[in-house]
């Protein structure tokens, strides 16, 4: 009776360690009354629970950690053994993998955390500082993890490049300057032309991207004036007029033009 008591009180003791969900509802049915485990059996099960405690996580992967206690989810990157204490549950059910981006590519991160030295990457609380709400471009770099929050939109895109004969025309999303010095104000609109690789940034969004309009001696171009400027031959242009371009050549539509339509020359003779 004392071997059947002791057995009991340690299968229950062994039982208490589960942090898993699954294994408590496969362990619900368990009774005073069902078949006792055997010492191999009991010794197998609790091997199970402290192995299910213990995070291994491979060069690359990492898991988002969250303490019930302090209510603060970290983000623990492999290679790594980590073992989970009472308190502390995974956010996701397996590791996930970090995010690469190749060169010549880039990624978007939604809530990046503040990475800045001065004032430190956590707040009182001890948790990360974040842009909530911000947007974060990112280049080639190691792979990294995301931490708590970070979420990654769409997916990673090669940038842009541009021939001769191509071109972005772009605006401007917040005020910023240029390394040159060109102030940008928000809704501003330009056009940049090939041959180039552009490169993107958070203040700027890419409206279109526009293929030049070879001319010959036979066809011209309705052109429009989407607001008032001086176009390329020193002409001042009202918004909304319109005028026929007939120039030979690749023609590339500036911020301040719009194509309207293709005209053919017509062949007249003596008769």
């Amino acid at each position: 009776r004392k071997t059947r008591e002791s057995r009991l009180s340690f299968a229950k003791r062994c039982f208490s360690f589960a942090i898993s969900q699954d294994y408590r509802n496969h362990i619900t049915n368990f009774s005073v009354e069902s078949k006792l485990p055997t010492k191999k059996e009991t010794s197998y099960r609790l091997l199970l629970i402290m192995s299910s405690n213990v995070v291994r996580l491979k060069p690359f992967q990492y898991v988002h950690v969250h303490d019930n206690n302090s209510n603060l989810t970290r983000a623990i990157a492999g290679p790594a053994t980590y073992t989970l204490a009472d308190h502390e549950a995974l956010v996701h059910a397996a590791p996930q993998s970090c995010v690469a981006v190749p060169p010549m590519h880039y990624c978007v991160v939604r809530n990046p955390v503040i990475r800045d030295a001065k004032t430190g990457a956590f707040d009182k609380d001890g948790k990360h500082k974040s842009k909530v709400g911000d947007i974060e471009i990112r280049f080639h770099q190691p792979p990294f993890a995301l931490y708590p929050g970070e979420a990654v939109q769409g997916e990673v895109q090669p940038f842009s490049v541009l021939s001769e004969r191509q071109a972005l025309r772009l605006r401007c999303d917040r005020d910023y300057k240029e390394e040159d010095g060109t102030a940008r104000k928000a809704g501003d609109d330009w056009v940049v032309t090939g041959p180039l690789t552009y490169k993107p940034r958070v203040e700027v969004t890419i409206v279109e991207r526009i293929d030049a309009q070879v001319l010959n001696h036979m066809t011209g171009l309705v052109v429009r004036a989407r607001f008032s400027f001086t176009d390329r031959t020193g002409a001042s242009r009202l918004v909304g007029e319109e005028w026929l371009f007939t120039d030979v050549g690749a023609f590339i539509p500036d911020a301040a033009e719009e194509i309207v339509s293709v005209v053919d020359g017509i062949v007249l003779s003596s008769k």
